[in-house]
């Protein structure tokens, strides 16, 4: 080629229509996210594989709305404690659960409040600190004579040998029968002590399962109250799993979904039919054991008006500024 020729240009159609390919394969070329954001979060819950208790699917349902809330795809799980440990508490509730479980539903102000990540939102917005006795019908026929805090702590109260209510109650000079939580209600029906204290929203579905062929029974007039709840307690190493919840939580609460699921799942909605709370002489407890963040959890998200005093069955207004920031 001569220094003065040109080279030849490409015809107008084939250069557009080489513009277009490549449009083309850039539309075509994936965007997805990546792997660790597509993939579901693995949530190993404690007892998550019991459909068929009600108070259990009550905590599991509502951990599944709050990570639907928070926009996060999961896949929920039992936790798999090898044998050896499964009934240890110092795994279950302890920085130890991992590699075992990433997620309880507990009290507040035990062990998990001082090893374990607070997801601070009352499950049962302060109603688990309401709690109701069962008795056998020698422990009925006591409890009748009850006026006062002081007659009440000369009968005996059955309570699980982890469960901080044992040591709210010790404080308050009541005297407290501890042992394995599995074997209390056959304790109480073998009248080994007295009286055994049941939280308001779990005493309908217990009753259905162990049935009144052992003798136990409600007892209809006193109700104890302290603050207290069930909350979330995440592994620490499981911080993105905390703040999914965290975040999810506050977002059922702003929107009236924790109220709705609260009011009307199948554990929980027939509670003041069975209960009557305004008809109950209520003793009020302190409780010594909250951390901080508990003890601002429940005084946030408690409703003002106590469940004795609230006889209606309609939806509660989220508590002002409790819900600044949250778009629902």
């Amino acid at each position: 080629m001569s220094p003065t020729a040109t080279a030849p240009r490409t015809s107008l159609p084939l250069y557009r229509r080489c513009l277009s390919y490549l449009a083309a394969s850039l539309i075509a070329l994936p965007c997805a996210p990546s792997r660790a954001e597509d993939s579901p979060m693995l949530v190993r819950m404690e007892r998550a594989s019991e459909t068929d208790n009600p108070v259990i699917t009550y905590r599991k349902e509502l951990l599944e709305k709050a990570l639907q809330a928070a926009g996060k795809p999961y896949t929920i799980k039992s936790c798999d404690f090898p044998a050896s440990i499964s009934s240890d508490a110092r795994v279950r509730y302890g920085t130890n659960m991992q590699p075992y479980c990433d997620v309880i539903a507990t009290s507040a102000g035990g062990r998990a409040s001082r090893e374990l990540a607070l997801v601070p939102m009352p499950l049962y917005l302060g109603g688990n600190g309401y709690r109701v006795f069962m008795a056998s019908q020698q422990g009925l026929a006591k409890m009748a004579k009850v006026r006062n805090l002081q007659q009440l702590g000369q009968l005996t109260i059955g309570s699980g040998n982890d469960w901080p209510d044992s040591d709210i109650m010790a404080d308050a000079a009541l005297q407290v029968v501890r042992d394995d939580t599995a074997l209390l209600f056959e304790l109480l029906a073998q009248k080994r002590f007295d009286l055994l204290t049941r939280a308001i929203y779990e005493v309908g579905s217990e009753f259905r399962q162990i049935g009144l062929e052992d003798g136990i029974l409600l007892e209809p007039k006193l109700m104890l109250h302290y603050p207290n709840d069930l909350f979330f307690y995440v592994a620490p190493q499981r911080k993105d799993l905390q703040q999914a919840l965290s975040t999810g939580m506050r977002i059922l609460y702003c929107n009236g979904e924790l109220d709705r699921h609260l009011r009307e799942h199948a554990s929980t909605r027939n509670m003041r039919t069975i209960i009557r709370p305004e008809q109950r002489k209520l003793f009020t407890l302190p409780n010594h054991h909250l951390n901080q963040q508990e003890a601002r959890a429940l005084q946030i998200y408690t409703p003002a008006t106590p469940v004795q005093g609230n006889t209606s069955s309609s939806a509660r207004q989220p508590a002002p500024h409790a819900c600044n920031g949250i778009h629902h």
